[in-house]
């Protein structure tokens, strides 16, 4: 078989990977700049992928079968134009033209009466008074463009800011309370599976800016079939009918609420390693079945036992979790842990902008790591786990460890632990007015600064 996709950058990379794996050939396009899967595919041409006209003629001279694209509208656009003209399976190109516009997104989910809808207009120089609200351009995706606003000064800010993206149509939309989702879907023929429900951490406003992703989504099965039931509905409603879609949602006592429909599979690693890690389906070998027209259903291309997985970004914004990056290192449930050496705590406002990064697959949600000093023997199975600690601590310092003398400071002594996930990172034995504190390497300053107030305060009494 042979597949054409559009685009090189990171997006693109697992979806290259993918075909490579399941033996098809590749023939991708792009700018040559920051192409980084053209030494992963077997045919690389540096083309403008706007150039439509040049890539059809190729793909025409190569017999390509399928043209495929993951994780940006703009790669997505041109997939089901090059498609179309190719004749090949895609969701026509005048409805992913359609889809691009926010706006008329908002009109379209009017109809669905299963569905909540916000107040919202489009900005035609005149502000409405919907507040609080969030402003963003009809155009664009990735949350650039976007802002909070809960003022007449700030709104006006709000529009210069999305106007930078988009000057000419900017949609303004009341600002919904509610935990967020998005919905994972693919299509084919018309027909629609979830295929999983994702959720979501968010900062605070005004950019709202991603934070975390978490697999499966901790809600009820009657939201979660209300769920799949509205989305369903909303893709027929568009008329999408192949390819991978990321709907963004939001529920509360009123409802479900739609904030985006986003006809390509989801970024921040939710398509391209996420929802393999917890439903075991296979969705970028989905995405290049349903592109080639031998999709077979969603069992298909289950592969895996399912399990619980998500991703936590770091930046400013999340700086609460720096505690889960700096005091982890070989835990069997991390799948991969970025930290760039120039890394800066800074301040994220769209969701391209965070490459510090922690993924993670168990039988339960990882959550962030808080800084706590615990008293150890109030801890369940609490000597077990200290003298488990104190072994690993003697052999990484050389010491020699005596069974005797570590049962007497058991015996004897106050011991405040730091505990991460069941596991102790650092403790302190509190006898007689002495103190020793055992402490591994990766024990951050704060954390040796709270087990010294817990002593001082322990002393005290």
């Amino acid at each position: 078989m042979k597949l054409a996709i559009i685009g090189a950058s990171i997006g693109q990379y697992p979806l290259c990977l993918k075909a490579r794996e399941l033996g098809v050939e590749t023939f991708c396009f792009a700018w040559e700049k920051g192409a980084i899967c053209k030494d992963i595919v077997d045919h690389f041409y540096p083309i403008d992928i706007f150039d439509t006209e040049k890539i059809v003629r190729i793909c025409k001279e190569e017999g390509v079968q399928g043209v495929a694209s993951n994780g940006s509208e703009v790669t997505a656009l041109v997939q089901s134009h090059v498609a179309e003209i190719l004749k090949l399976n895609a969701t026509s190109y005048k409805v992913f033209k359609l889809l691009q516009n926010k706006y008329y997104v908002r009109q379209c989910l009017d109809d669905i009466k299963e569905l909540c809808q916000p107040k919202y207009y489009k900005y035609q120089g005149k502000d409405e008074g919907v507040y609080p609200c969030v402003v963003k351009p009809c155009f664009g995706g990735g949350k650039k463009g976007v802002t909070y606003v809960d003022t007449k000064e700030l709104f006006v800010k709000a529009i210069a800011y999305a106007s930078k993206e988009d000057d000419k149509e900017i949609l303004v939309e009341e600002y919904i309370e509610g935990d967020e989702l998005s919905v994972e879907t693919i299509s084919y023929h018309g027909k629609h599976e979830v295929v999983q429900i994702t959720q979501k951490d968010k900062s605070q406003p005004p950019h709202f800016a991603e934070t975390g992703h978490h697999q499966p989504a901790n809600i009820s099965k009657q939201l979660w079939g209300d769920i799949c039931d509205v989305v369903t509905k909303i893709l027929t409603k568009i008329s999408f009918t192949d390819g991978a879609s990321h709907i963004e949602l939001k529920y509360n006592a009123s409802g479900i609420y739609v904030i985006e429909v986003n006809p390509r599979g989801g970024g921040g690693n939710i398509s391209s390693v996420l929802t393999y890690l917890s439903s075991g389906v296979d969705y970028l070998d989905a995405m290049i079945k349903v592109a080639l027209n031998n999709f077979k259903g969603v069992r298909s291309v289950k592969k895996a036992s399912p399990a619980y997985s998500g991703i936590y970004f770091l930046c400013k914004q999340s700086s609460a979790n720096f505690p889960l990056f700096t005091m982890t290192s070989d835990e069997s449930w991390i799948v991969e842990k970025k930290i760039e050496k120039s890394f800066r705590l800074e301040e994220s406002v769209t969701n391209h902008d965070k490459k510090t990064y922690l993924i993670y697959q168990s039988n339960h949600k990882i959550g962030p790591i808080t800084p706590h000093v615990f008293l150890l023997k109030d801890f369940n199975c609490g000597k077990t786990k200290f003298i488990d600690f104190i072994k690993l601590w003697c052999l990484q310092n050389n010491i020699f460890y005596d069974k005797k003398e570590y049962d007497e400071i058991w015996n004897s002594s106050i011991i405040l632990a730091y505990i991460i996930n069941d596991e102790i990172k650092s403790c302190v034995t509190i006898k007689k007015q002495q103190s020793k504190i055992y402490l591994l390497e990766k024990t951050p300053e704060n954390i040796i600064e709270e087990i010294s107030s817990a002593k001082q305060r322990i002393m005290k009494k």
